[in-house]
C-alpha cells in the first residue's frame, strides 16, 4: 500500500531545545505512518531518527545574511561602573509597548523590505531547484506545506504547477503590534504580512496575537484556530532530579519562562520588585529562563535597584526542565508585549498552577482575573499593582489556595494528543477533497 507523502519547507530550526512545535508537527505525520520531508534553511539536525523523515538543509541568502550580523552584532560588555544612563531599562517604563523589531520609520520600512527581498530571492531559488532538478520528487508528494512565512511562496508556486493540495502553518504572528492597520502591515512587516497566502488550508495557532484576523485578511477561507495543546507524554515522567530546588527551600517560587525575544519583557517583573514589602522580598524568588541579548543590562539592572537578591536568571534550560518548572512553582508570571498566550500560560493552566499576567485580552478564553489568576491593566501603575498581587498570593494563603483550587479546573486547554487529533482531522479532510 503506498504511504502518503508529505513535503515541509520552513526557515526555522528543526532542534531539540527550545521551542518543540515543529518537531511535535511532524511527528504526527510520522505517527500516521506519512513519509514527510522536510527542507529549511536553518541549521538543523534530525532528533527523531525516523526512517519516514528526512531533513534537508537548504542555502539560503538570508541565513547567511543573518550570520554576517551576528558576527558583527557582540553584545557589549557593561560594567558596574557605567553610567545608570546608558542602561536601556532606566529609560523605558513597564507601561511603554515596544515594536518588535524597532521604531516605526523610514530607516524600519526600508530594512524589512529588503530583508523581505532577499526572502523571495530565496523561495525563487528553493522554487526553481526543486522545479528543475527535483521534478520527479515533488510529484510524489500528497500535501505540500508552508510552515511559518519563510517559504510559503515557494510553497505555494510548487502547489499549483504540480497540483497539490498546500497547507500554511503559522505559530502565532507579530502583526498583533499593528493593531488591525493592515496597511502599516504592509509598510513595516512585508515578510509576516504577505508570508501569509492562500492555501487549502490555513493552520493558524491560537496565541493570543489574533492571527485569525490576519488570515482572512490575506484572503484565507478555510481555517483551523485553536491554541497548542499541551504534551503531557513527555511531561508526565519527568524526572525529580531535573533541577535542584535545595537553594529555594522555604522561598514562594515564581517562574518566568522568558526567551531571547525582547518583546518578553522581564523588566517589567523586575522593576515592579522594587514596590515590595522588605518581608515579602525575604520570601520569594523569581526564577527566569530570559536568554536574550541584553541580559547582562537587565541583571545589572537588578542589582542597581537593590532587587537581584530576589531574581535568578537560568541558564541552559529546555523545554522539559521548563516544565518542571511550571508544576513545582507557586507562581508563573508573564510580562509580554503583544501577547501572554505561550506555551508556558497553557502548561500552567492545564496542570492547575495560578498566573500573574497583563491583562491584554490574550488570556480572556482561559483565564479569570480573580478566580484562578491575577491579571493586570498595562498602565502608569502597573509596578505598584503588579507588586500587589505578588504580595497578596504571598502574604494572603486563603486568597492563594483559592487560586490554586480554581486552577485545578481546565477545561479550556487540552493535551497534545487531543488538540493533534482534531487538527489532522481537518488535514486528512483536505488531502481527501477533489476540488
Amino acid at each position: 500500500m503506498k504511504k502518503d507523502k508529505v513535503l515541509i519547507l520552513t526557515a526555522l530550526p528543526f532542534k531539540i531545545n527550545g521551542n518543540q512545535s515543529l518537531p511535535r508537527f511532524i511527528k504526527m505525520f510520522l505517527d500516521k505512518d506519512f513519509t514527510t520531508n522536510l527542507y529549511t534553511s536553518a541549521i538543523s539536525k534530525n532528533i527523531l531518527n525516523d526512517p519516514n523523515f528526512e531533513i534537508v538543509s537548504i542555502p539560503s541568502l538570508h541565513e547567511w545574511l543573518l550570520n554576517i550580523k551576528k558576527t558583527k552584532n557582540i553584545p557589549k560588555k557593561l560594567n558596574q561602573t557605567t553610567n545608570m544612563k546608558q542602561n536601556k531599562f532606566f529609560k523605558i517604563k513597564s507601561d511603554d509597548v515596544l515594536p518588535p523589531f524597532g521604531a516605526l520609520n523610514i530607516k524600519t520600512a526600508v530594512s524589512k523590505w529588503f530583508l523581505f527581498i532577499i526572502y523571495i530571492i530565496d523561495n525563487l531559488l528553493l522554487f526553481l531547484y526543486l522545479l528543475i532538478l527535483k521534478n520527479k520528487f515533488i510529484k510524489s508528494f500528497d500535501l505540500i506545506i508552508g510552515y511559518e512565512c519563510g517559504y510559503t511562496h515557494a510553497a505555494k508556486l510548487l502547489s499549483k504547477i504540480f497540483h497539490k493540495k498546500y497547507i500554511s502553518k503559522y505559530q502565532g504572528t507579530v502583526l498583533k503590534s499593528v493593531s488591525h492597520n493592515l496597511t502599516t502591515a504592509r509598510i513595516f512587516f512585508p515578510y509576516n504580512y504577505f508570508g501569509i497566502n492562500k492555501s487549502d488550508l490555513c493552520i493558524m495557532v491560537d496565541d493570543g496575537t489574533d492571527g485569525e484576523f490576519y488570515a482572512r485578511a490575506r484572503g484565507c477561507k478555510n481555517i483551523y484556530f485553536q491554541p497548542h495543546g499541551v504534551a503531557t507524554e513527555v511531561y508526565d515522567n519527568i524526572d525529580k532530579k531535573l533541577f535542584d530546588f535545595t537553594d529555594y527551600e522555604n522561598k514562594f517560587i515564581i517562574f518566568n519562562n522568558a526567551s531571547g525575544s525582547n518583546w518578553k519583557r522581564v523588566d517589567r517583573i523586575v522593576r515592579s520588585l522594587q514596590y515590595l514589602p522588605s518581608e515579602i522580598k525575604n520570601k520569594i524568588i523569581i526564577l527566569s529562563t530570559y536568554n536574550g541579548p541584553d541580559k547582562q543590562e537587565l541583571n545589572w539592572y537588578t542589582q542597581q535597584i537593590k532587587v537581584d537578591s530576589c531574581v535568578e536568571f537560568l541558564e541552559n534550560i529546555d523545554y522539559i526542565t521548563s516544565n518542571f518548572l511550571i508544576r513545582n512553582s507557586n507562581l508563573l508570571i508573564m510580562t509580554n508585549d503583544m501577547s501572554n498566550l505561550g506555551n508556558p500560560v497553557l502548561e500552567a493552566i492545564y496542570f492547575g498552577i495560578p498566573i500573574i499576567s497583563i491583562d491584554d485580552g490574550s488570556l480572556n478564553k482561559y483565564i479569570a482575573n480573580g478566580k484562578n489568576a491575577i491579571l493586570i491593566n498595562l498602565d502608569k501603575n502597573f509596578d505598584i499593582n503588579m507588586a500587589d498581587a505578588i504580595t497578596k498570593c504571598v502574604s494572603d494563603t486563603k486568597f492563594y489556595n483559592s487560586l490554586k483550587e480554581n486552577s485545578k479546573n481546565n477545561n479550556s486547554v487540552f493535551s497534545l494528543s487531543d488538540q493533534q487529533k482534531k487538527e489532522y482531522a481537518r488535514i486528512v479532510k483536505v488531502i481527501n477533497s477533489h476540488d
